[in-house]
């Protein structure tokens, strides 16, 4: 992940992975993509439309993601990456990666529950 602020760069926090290809502009919306991650999650209505005062909307930030544990230069995608959570009204998931090109749901991630 590569932070900017004004223009300027300010840090990175990832891994090197040379060669890979340039990749194409998205294709979703974040508004679409966001969406997309609903339904996989069979959220209806939205909880932030259902209670807006106990709930905010996720805002989509566009990452570029490893789409496989053992990745290859090919192997990365451009997504939306929504960070859920109690915040958004969804405690059973810490976040969900949509492709920004084909809406596939690339990662769920569900929530770590600590007793």
């Amino acid at each position: 992940m590569v932070l900017s602020e004004k223009g300027m760069f300010r840090s990175a926090l990832g891994h090197v992975m040379p060669g890979i290809p340039a990749l194409a502009p998205p294709q979703l919306t974040s508004p679409m993509a966001l969406q997309k991650a609903l339904d996989h999650l069979v959220l209806a209505p939205a909880p932030w439309d259902a209670n807006p005062a106990a709930a905010h909307a996720p805002v989509g930030r566009l990452l570029i993601v490893q789409k496989s544990p053992q990745a290859q230069p090919t192997d990365f995608a451009l997504a939306w990456y929504f960070a859920l959570g109690h915040e958004a009204g969804v405690p059973l998931y810490s976040a969900v990666s949509v492709d920004a090109r084909s809406g596939e749901i690339l990662r769920a991630d569900k929530a770590q529950i600590v007793e």
